[in-house]
C-alpha cells in the first residue's frame, strides 16, 4: 500500500498529504523526527527516476554518441584547450534582484556592481525550479547538467533520491585536475558530505568537515558566515593550488529568516502595499543582497591580481520566500528568475554565447562555450539544448511546495519568457529535446550505453 506514497498520481500520496506528511527530503533526520521513522522510510520507497524515452536502446545511444562526437570534433578545431584554468562556480544562496518584484519599491539599488558586471559580460537570468527553497536541486543540475524538468514528478530532491544511486555519475568537476567544494555551513544538510564524495570532489570544506571551513565572521547580527569571508577562503585556495581546479562554492549569508535584528545598521527602505512583517523581511533581505554585491566587487578585484586564468560562474539559486502578495499564476516565471553571470580575470569571453535565459543544467557548457574551450560530445549536445530550446523546468506556477509535489515538465521561451506547449515545438526542437532526454535517462536511470568519452575528456 505505502509503496506508491512518492507517486503524485497515487491515492496514498494524496492521503498522506492530508495527514500532513512532509518528506523533508533535504534532511532525513528532521523528517524522521517530524513524521516518524516508518513514514520517513516509506517516503523513499519505489521512487521512479524517469520514464524510459521512446526508442531507448544501445543502438540509439551509439548513434547519438557518434553524432555529437563528430560535431564536437569539427567545432573543436576552432576552440582552445582550457589548460590550467580554474573555474569557480558560486551558488549564491537566495541571491536575486528585488527591484524586479512587482508591487514593491526600494529606495536604492542593492546590487549596483553585479548589475554593471552583468551588462559587460556573459550573463542573463536562470530559471529556478524553486521559490524559497530547493537549493540542492539547483546544485545537482549545475554539476551534472541533468534537468529536473525531465525527471519523474516524484523526484523532488535529487541529492536525496537520486545522487547516491547513480553509477559513476558525471559532474563538471570531472573535467579538471582537482575539485574542491566549499560551504560555510553543515555538510550533513542534503547529505552533501556523501553526495560530493560520490561526485569525486577531492575536498569538501564545511563547518563539520570532512575538511573544516576556518572562518567564523558574520555580518552584523546575521547568524550565517558572511560572503566576504567565504570569498576570502576561496581566494586563498586559488592562490595555493596549481593545475586546473574546479571550485564548487555554496554561500549561506542570505538564507532566511531575514528578521529585523539581522542588520541593525540598514539604510534600505521599501514601499508598497505589504504587511509590516514583509516590509521588515524585504529590507533585511535587500541589505544582505547589497553585502553580497560588495563582496562580489572585492572578490573580482582580487582575482584580477592573480596571474592564473580564472573563470567565475555566479548564480542565485532561488528567490527568498518573503513575497506574500506575489501572484504566481500571473508572474510565476518572474518569481523564479535569478541573475547569473560568467566572468574571467584574463580570458576574453564571448558574451553572445550566454543565453538570455537558462536552466541551472546549462552552466557547465555555457562557461566552456563563452571561453571558446573545447567541448566534449555531452557539452556539444548541451550547447544545442541551451541555445536552441526553451528552458526546461517545472513549478512555474507554484510557491514553496517543491518538497511535497512537483509539476510535469514545463518549457519557458527564451524570447517571450512565457510557457511553451511542448507539443508546439518545431520538429528540430522536438528532436533535440528527445536526444537530451535519451541521454539524461541513460546517465541517470538507464543501462549506461554511452561510452565514458561522451562526457569526459
Amino acid at each position: 500500500m505505502f509503496s506508491t506514497i512518492s507517486s503524485n498520481k497515487s491515492p496514498v500520496h494524496d492521503l498522506a498529504l492530508k495527514w500532513n506528511n512532509n518528506p523533508f527530503f533535504w534532511d532525513p533526520e528532521w523528517g524522521a523526527k517530524r513524521n516518524g521513522p516508518l513514514l520517513t522510510f516509506v517516503n523513499y520507497l519505489n521512487i521512479k527516476v524517469m520514464d524510459e524515452p521512446v526508442d531507448y536502446s544501445e543502438e540509439t545511444m551509439q548513434k547519438i554518441y557518434r553524432k555529437y562526437e563528430k560535431k564536437s570534433k569539427e567545432a573543436n578545431k576552432n576552440r582552445q584547450n582550457p589548460g590550467s584554468t580554474d573555474v569557480v562556480m558560486i551558488l549564491s544562496e537566495s541571491f536575486s534582484d528585488p527591484t524586479r518584484v512587482k508591487g514593491i519599491d526600494l529606495n536604492e539599488d542593492p546590487m549596483p556592481f553585479t548589475r554593471d558586471l552583468m551588462e559587460g559580460n556573459p550573463s542573463g537570468m536562470m530559471i529556478s525550479n524553486g521559490y524559497g527553497g530547493g537549493t540542492a536541486n539547483m546544485e545537482f543540475q549545475a554539476l551534472t547538467s541533468l534537468a529536473l524538468g525531465n525527471f519523474s514528478m516524484s523526484m523532488t530532491s535529487l541529492h536525496m533520491q537520486l545522487a547516491m544511486k547513480m553509477t559513476d555519475p558525471f559532474t563538471v568537476n570531472n573535467l579538471f585536475d582537482r575539485s574542491i567544494a566549499i560551504h560555510p555551513y553543515s555538510g550533513e544538510v542534503y547529505n552533501r558530505k556523501n553526495v560530493l564524495k560520490k561526485f569525486d570532489f577531492s575536498k569538501f570544506y564545511s563547518q563539520d568537515g570532512p575538511q573544516t571551513f576556518p572562518y567564523k565572521e558574520h555580518a552584523q547580527n546575521n547568524p550565517y558566515i558572511d560572503d566576504a569571508s567565504l570569498y576570502q577562503f576561496v581566494l586563498k585556495q586559488i592562490r595555493s593550488n596549481k593545475g586546473s581546479t574546479f571550485y564548487h562554492v555554496l554561500s549561506m549569508q542570505n538564507h532566511m529568516p531575514y528578521d529585523s535584528n539581522e542588520y541593525p545598521e540598514n539604510d534600505f527602505k521599501v514601499q508598497g502595499k505589504i504587511s509590516k512583517k514583509e516590509r521588515t523581511q524585504i529590507e533585511s533581505y535587500a541589505k544582505g543582497v547589497n553585502l553580497t554585491d560588495q563582496a562580489n566587487e572585492e572578490f573580482i578585484e582580487q582575482l584580477k591580481k592573480i596571474k592564473k586564468n580564472v573563470i567565475v560562474i555566479f548564480y542565485g539559486d532561488h528567490l527568498p520566500g518573503i513575497y506574500s502578495n506575489a501572484d504566481f499564476n500571473k508572474d510565476g516565471i518572474l518569481m523564479h528568475e535569478t541573475p547569473y553571470f560568467v566572468w574571467s580575470n584574463h580570458l576574453k569571453l564571448d558574451k553572445s554565447a550566454a543565453p538570455k535565459l537558462t536552466g541551472p543544467y546549462g552552466f557547465g557548457n555555457i562557461a566552456f562555450d563563452t571561453a571558446n574551450f573545447k567541448l566534449t560530445p555531452y557539452y556539444e549536445l548541451l550547447t544545442e539544448v541551451t541555445k536552441k530550446l526553451p528552458v526546461i523546468t517545472s513549478n512555474m506556477k507554484s510557491d514553496d511546495r517543491l518538497n511535497l509535489e512537483r509539476s510535469k515538465i514545463q518549457l519557458v521561451s527564451q524570447r517571450t519568457e512565457k510557457l511553451v506547449d511542448p507539443d508546439k515545438l518545431s520538429a528540430q526542437e522536438k528532436k533535440i529535446l528527445h536526444e537530451y532526454q535519451l541521454v539524461q535517462y541513460d546517465l541517470s536511470a538507464g543501462k549506461h550505453y554511452l561510452p565514458e568519452k561522451f562526457t569526459k575528456k
